[in-house]
């Protein structure tokens, strides 16, 4: 199985910032800049919160092509 299409999350040792570039919205996938690459992304712990557009959020890891962040309080 590739290592893309996983359904288990895999964390980063190291957290990196990325940029929201679409909003990410309760259950739902948005979009970041991160590495100078558009990932899908989405919020590590289900929220009720919004991400908005140009908010800079901690990218922890990925699960397949998703990206798992959580925004900077």
């Amino acid at each position: 199985m590739s290592p893309f299409m996983t359904h288990h999350p895999e964390y980063f040792s190291t957290p990196q910032p990325g940029v929201v570039t679409e909003d990410i919205l309760p259950n739902c996938l948005g979009r970041v800049k991160f590495r100078a690459s558009l990932w899908r992304a989405k919020l590590r712990q289900p929220s009720s919160q919004v991400v908005h557009e140009g908010q800079v959020v901690i990218v922890i890891g990925r699960q397949g092509l998703t990206l798992l962040v959580q925004p900077i309080s």
